[in-house]
């Protein structure tokens, strides 16, 4: 039965930026997954009127953020922690400048947000949110993207996609296709590994740590034969597992010097 009281709800699926780290941002083809995790959004009308009541879960359901936002002029009425408070404040704004209509009628609502992943795994928290709140106010993800936290939006792409992506920039303008694997590689080809640490590139600079080293990115590729970093040889990676392995590292070998970041290794 449907609840009479839900007003929105979407799921978002997570992501996973197999190579392409950071060289996405200036041009590089990316290879991204999208995940089995994600994260809902469900929004129920309330009795407290004015108000937008929102709630974050936790995957195992306990709550990291509670937040009253006032729908009049979306500023924060209370917050349990105001940074993060705050970016769902300036989400929420950019979505109104978008669609000056979005949230304008609306009583009081509840909403409600859950990943059903550790956030610390960086599997999309933020962009699974950002696709989420697009969809519902019709905003375009993008540019909702590019006013807030910022990225290529590769992520934003795997929210609602259907099978891997070969992303990349063109122009600042994102661009997109279906990537579908040999039909023989094995399902679990691909394993995750967290190391237990998580790098926001807004944050910690890594953006502008290789935006620094862009200098060196007409140095001729040290692969043989050149993968190419801005286009790689993804077509290679259809043949066989070992293929694919082999243009992955490739790829990552020509990237490292750019990003001044070492693949990890250990892998098979």
């Amino acid at each position: 039965m449907t609840d009479p009281s839900n007003v929105f709800q979407t799921r978002a699926q997570g992501k996973f930026l197999l190579t392409g780290e950071y060289a996405v941002l200036d041009g590089a083809q990316a290879l991204a997954i999208p995940l089995h995790f994600g994260q809902t959004l469900s929004a129920n009308t309330s009795e407290t009127p004015g108000l937008l009541q929102w709630t974050a879960l936790e995957a195992d359901g306990s709550p990291w953020l509670s937040t009253s936002i006032r729908l009049d002029d979306l500023s924060i009425a209370t917050a349990s922690d105001e940074a993060p408070a705050r970016t769902v404040r300036d989400l929420l704004l950019a979505c109104r400048r978008q669609r000056p209509e979005f949230l304008v009628q609306a009583t009081g609502l509840e909403l409600q947000t859950q990943t059903d992943f550790p956030r610390p795994w960086g599997l999309g928290t933020s962009s699974t949110l950002i696709a989420a709140l697009a969809l519902w106010s019709g905003a375009d993800p993008y540019r909702l993207l590019a006013e807030t936290l910022g990225g290529s939006g590769y992520d934003i792409a795997c929210a609602y996609a259907a099978s891997p992506l070969l992303f990349q920039l063109k122009k600042e303008v994102p661009r997109y296709s279906s990537w579908i694997t040999n039909p023989t590689l094995p399902g679990n080809s691909i394993l995750f590994t967290w190391v237990k640490s998580k790098t926001v590139a807004k944050v910690f600079g890594d953006t502008g740590k290789f935006r620094a080293t862009k200098a060196i990115s007409s140095t001729p590729c040290r692969n043989s034969p050149p993968c190419g970093w801005k286009q790689p040889h993804w077509r290679n990676w259809k043949r066989s597992l070992n293929d694919a392995k082999s243009c992955c590292r490739a790829h990552l070998n020509c990237l490292e010097p750019r990003i001044c970041t070492s693949p990890i290794t250990g892998a098979p």
